[in-house]
């Protein structure tokens, strides 16, 4: 049945060819690992330029190791004069190096430059004048912290870093070389007698001394050449003060033993002991301790300065060694005393000591000047009262804001005549708070006088942000809304709010999401409010298949990635005027994917089943194709787009349009919501097969798909239920199951296979929270509830699998590959049809494009058997 094997197959040449002199010439598995791609967009603080990173192809990539670098180690930046914008330039001259850029100095002067080299992160300053990069001695740890925006600039000649080990650094970017490394390091000890190969642990109760990585916190000034070493130690997190030379920088002690009587929780940095210091750049003297010992902060992500930079507000434990009471602090840097904030509205709302996202932390407080004002969780009373759609507004931003007294003894709430509960925090502009409001704009003086911004605006404002973000893709269009689900920063001045602009956007009409998917599905208007003058203006209107992805300072321009099926283009905005900065993709120009159709359908709960298929390329109407049902539990997914996970413009293992081209049909079905709740249990293996038979059922019902041939596919969770569906039903003549947990027993605890040979210190396994408190929902550890583990583990229920199998697992996954083997030696051991397949040296990512061809080859051999 596999027609267009062959296409999938051939050479990269073969098929550029194939799609200038054919006009059948469909996606395949080579025009996917040609991608190129775009990463960070930025205009320079005066607007004169922009900076951009290009991806060269995807199996270019220097190392696929490097997880962690986020396609960083792929990239290139080029500059481009918004005057002349068509004739971007390559900012460095680094013979081919992969190079990203980090954070502008505060006027724009210089820029952090990063590149790879050696499976090491360099660090340099660049000088727009002098067109001089000036090389930064030291290490960064991590790729994570460059993308935070590490080094922090401290003036506008200054920066300060943490310089880590070399060791540290590079377990943090290419974990899988690292522990490759350290194991054979380990092995030729031990067989030479020279030393024992050893990986020694000890629990918190019995650990005696905390484990610290070694490191120096440094200043450097590009100007004079200085560089000095302030403080050793880890330190984690710099906050540079506005307005000042002060910055905080908070430093990793440790971790604390868990008490024998306390039930291990599984809360992020609980367990961390982390201090908190004040340097002064102008004199690079000795810090001053703001928390340390009997205080320990919370997290450093919960620091936020005064506009002045005389006062800093966070976070922190202050009852040691107990470690569980925590306080909301201010600190005045000019007088060295801190004041607890206890005024009751404030100090008993469990919100205001951090509240996480998908994305990160939100801002527990922030300044108006030098009044910090304070979120608290709103104590809806409808929701108290448990009224008629409670549950649907316990999941949505509610929020008020107290002003608190100097003392932090008061707190008198800013928003609580409002209306409409607030929900997002925007930005602090002219010492107000701008918010969002019932569907506007508005903003909150710390007198409580509040101003709609956005009244004029006929439609519902959304923020909008341009963070960059490796996974933005995922996320069409780039708005920040929901402030408690898609927040990605705390608050979004840098990225929204600038020269008295406040970008935003709007639905420009409404209307019924078409059956077929187009590129004017959920068009957004993107606009300009000029917070001065309260005028709006237009800034740029987009479809769907288009992301921005810089707006300028004055918002008069904007940057746009103009993605379609047949290539890509970076284009510079100004009003209607559109330069093309970059082409990339081309070699898409002609190439057939598949249609996306969407099939909504309202389930017995009143919610809605957001279905989408892809048929294959050359569909014609009355054809009826083999099936293949894509899922991920839990995943509603959503019904304004298709969305897919890679589409034609993303390399993945699992991308639908590689699939449909040879000639399935594919069904990402949209799964019924989880709670995740932590006191939420559930039987997991039970809640996925009758969804998906009804979503192929109406896939064949609209006249689509094969009544007969289907064929079930998952990737991580969606492996696990891939598995526990077939011991379910019959339905499905087997399933492609990639990356999953199938034995919750013996997957408990286990630790990451790609961190285990260069493991120093315990952290609790990220197998465990899974287990009782994510996505396997157990409700406990196994010795509590034994059953339960069992019931949901679907090794125990082999013998009931009908369908073929055919598993793909890397080696060093944190997903123990473990379960995976379990499962082919049970099929194997009942007679069963099974295929597997260990990828060594990938994680829980396929990456290597070598591992993602023979991949789909291996795929497509095994659906050609099975379908006959």
């Amino acid at each position: 049945m596999h027609r267009f094997f062959s296409l999938l197959v051939c050479t990269a040449f073969c098929c550029l060819i194939t799609a200038v002199e054919a006009s059948d010439h469909y996606y395949s598995v080579d025009d996917m690992l040609a991608l190129e791609n775009i990463g960070e967009v930025r205009f320079s603080p005066d607007g004169s330029f922009v900076l951009f990173e290009k991806g060269r192809a995807y199996e270019q990539q220097k190392n696929f190791a490097a997880v962690s670098m986020l396609g960083k180690n792929n990239t290139e930046i080029f500059i481009a004069s918004t005057k002349n914008p068509r004739k971007p330039k390559s900012l460095l001259s680094l013979d081919g190096v992969p190079n990203w850029f980090g954070a502008f100095s505060p006027t724009g002067a210089h820029i952090v430059v990063h590149w790879y080299e050696s499976d090491r992160i360099r660090t340099g300053i660049y000088t727009f004048k002098s067109k001089k990069l000036t090389a930064v001695e030291g290490d960064i740890s991590s790729a994570y912290e460059s993308l935070d925006r590490s080094p922090v600039w401290v003036s506008d000649t200054a920066i300060v870093f943490q310089d880590a080990s070399v060791y540290k650094q590079r377990t943090g970017t290419v974990f899988q070389v690292v522990n490759a490394e350290a194991r054979q390091r380990m092995e030729a000890a031990t067989w030479s007698g020279a030393a024992p190969g050893v990986t020694h642990l000890k629990t918190r109760g019995s650990a005696e001394v905390a484990d610290i990585d070694e490191g120096q916190l440094v200043y450097f000034d590009v100007k004079t050449k200085k560089r000095e070493v302030l403080a050793e130690g880890d330190f984690r997190k710099i906050f540079a003060a506005p307005n000042s030379k002060k910055f905080a920088a908070v430093e990793y002690k440790g971790k604390r033993p868990a008490p024998n009587e306390e039930k291990v929780e599984f809360e992020p940095e609980k367990y961390d002991i982390l201090a908190l210091h004040l340097f002064d750049s102008e004199k690079l003297s000795a810090p001053r301790v703001i928390c340390s010992d009997r205080c320990s902060l919370r997290s450093g992500v919960y620091l936020r300065w005064s506009a002045s930079g005389k006062k800093l507000t966070f976070v922190a434990y202050d009852d040691a060694p107990q470690y569980e009471k925590l306080t909301l602090y201010v600190y005045d840097a000019e007088t060295n005393k801190r004041v607890a904030v206890t005024a009751p509205e404030v100090a008993a709302t469990p919100s205001v000591y951090g509240v996480r996202s998908l994305y990160g932390q939100l801002p527990n407080g922030v300044w108006l000047g030098d009044q910090l004002v304070s979120r608290v969780e709103r104590a809806d009373a409808a929701r108290q009262a448990g009224a008629e759609g409670a549950e649907q507004q316990s999941k949505e931003a509610s929020y008020d804001w107290y002003a608190v007294s100097a003392n932090g003894r008061t707190a008198r709430s800013l928003t609580a005549r409002l209306s409409d509960a607030p929900g997002d925090y925007l930005a602090v502009w002219d010492e107000k708070l701008l918010i969002s409001v019932g569907g506007d704009f508005v903003a909150v003086s710390k007198e409580g006088e509040t101003e709609v911004l956005t009244a004029a605006v006929d439609g519902v404002v959304e923020p909008f942000c341009v963070v960059y973000a490796a996974w933005r893709d995922t996320f069409k269009p780039s708005t920040c809304g929901e402030f408690q689900e898609k927040a990605i920063s705390r608050g979004l001045d840098p990225y929204l709010l600038s020269n008295d602009k406040l970008v935003f956007a709007f639905s420009r009409k409404n209307e019924d999401i078409r059956e077929t998917a187009g590129s004017d599905i959920n068009d957004k208007r993107y606009a300009v409010l000029d917070l001065r003058s309260g005028a709006v203006s237009d800034l740029v209107s987009v479809s769907s298949t288009d992301q921005i992805l810089a707006v300028s300072p004055d918002g008069a321009s904007s940057v746009l990635k103009r993605q379609s099926d047949h290539g890509g283009a970076l284009a510079l905005m100004s009003g209607r005027k559109q330069d093309v900065l970059l082409r990339y993709n081309q070699h898409l120009e002609g190439v057939k994917g598949g249609t996306p159709v969407y099939m909504p359908f309202k389930r017995e709960d009143g919610t809605i089943a957001h279905d989408w298929l892809l048929l294959p390329p050359g569909h014609e109407e009355g054809d009826r194709h083999p099936l293949i049902v894509k899922f991920y539990p839990g995943n509603e997914r959503r019904g304004d787009r298709w969305s897919g996970d890679a589409g034609m413009t993303k390399a993945s293992v699992i991308n639908e349009y590689v699939l449909a081209s040879a000639g399935y049909a594919v069904l990402v079905a949209g799964m019924p919501a989880i709670d995740y709740a932590d006191n939420q249990t559930s039987e997991p293996m039970y809640e996925m097969h009758e969804p998906l038979i009804a979503a192929a059922t109406r896939a064949v019902e609209a006249g689509y798909a094969d009544p007969d041939t289907w064929f079930l596919m998952g990737y991580s969770y969606g492996g696990y239920g891939t598995v526990s569906v077939l011991t379910q039903t019959d339905k499905f003549r087997g399933g492609i199951a990639m990356a999953g947990k199938y034995n919750l027993t013996s997957g408990y605890g286990l630790f990451n296979r790609g961190a285990s040979a260069w493991m120093r210190s315990f952290y609790q396994p990220a197998s465990v929270s899974w287990s009782e408190t994510g996505q396997g929902r157990m409700g406990g550890a196994p010795w509590e509830k034994p059953d339960r583990y069992v019931r949901n583990s679907p090794l125990f229920y082999v013998d009931d699998i009908e369908g073929a199998v055919l598993m793909i697992h890397g080696d060093l996954d944190g997903v123990d590959i473990g379960g995976a083997e379990q499962i082919f030696t049970a099929m194997d051991r009942l007679d069963k049809d099974a295929e597997f397949i260990r990828l060594w040296g990938e994680n829980h990512f396929i990456l290597s494009a070598a591992s993602i061809r023979y991949s789909y080859e291996s795929m497509f051999r095994w659906l050609d058997r099975l379908d006959d």
